[in-house]
């Protein structure tokens, strides 16, 4: 206690936050390396004290699943999926977390539109999707000049290269 104190004291804060910084290296400090690293993939701090529970139920996990013989990249990979898993999340989140960060943007743009559209009659949906970029190019981006847009609709992922092209009105 008295490291902790002069280690408070040195930082500028109170002797019972070093004490849960302690508490909280000391719960996950028995986590194998790969379910942290996969943890943190997933936007997951180990540490945090609100993720304290699932911690809990990982501790239990193996390091290496015993019906896997691979190599270290698909072990992690084989880990992440089992991490997510355990953590109750869906499987669609579990796709979420572990996609690159543009894909995960695309996502999280195509929920935003699709909540703010629920109200909408499905008739005259995509006329207020229209509507409602019209006013974002024009208050937010300043795009003042008119756009042609071609709208290819697809899968996700199914396309690598858009099929949407834009072209200046002239």
């Amino acid at each position: 206690m008295v490291a902790a104190t002069a280690i408070a004291d040195a930082m500028g804060c109170e002797e019972r936050t070093i004490r849960r910084i302690i508490d909280d290296f000391e719960r996950v400090s028995e986590v194998p390396d790969v379910v942290i690293k996969a943890l943190q993939q997933a936007g997951f701090d180990p540490a945090a004290r609100k993720n304290a529970g699932m911690i809990a139920k990982l501790l239990g996990m193996p390091d290496k699943p015993a019906d896997l013989d691979l190599d270290i990249s698909v072990t992690e990979a084989a880990l992440a999926t089992k991490v997510a898993e355990q953590i109750g999340r869906s499987r669609g989140a579990v796709a979420a977390a572990l996609m690159p960060p543009e894909k995960r943007r695309r996502l999280a743009v195509r929920q935003k539109i699709r909540t703010a559209l629920t109200s909408v009659p499905a008739d005259q949906k995509l006329a207020e999707l229209v509507a409602a970029i019209e006013e974002e190019m024009y208050l937010e981006w300043g795009q003042v000049e008119p756009v042609t847009i071609t709208i290819t609709p697809h899968a996700p992922g199914s396309l690598e290269s858009r099929n949407a092209t834009q072209e200046l009105a002239a």
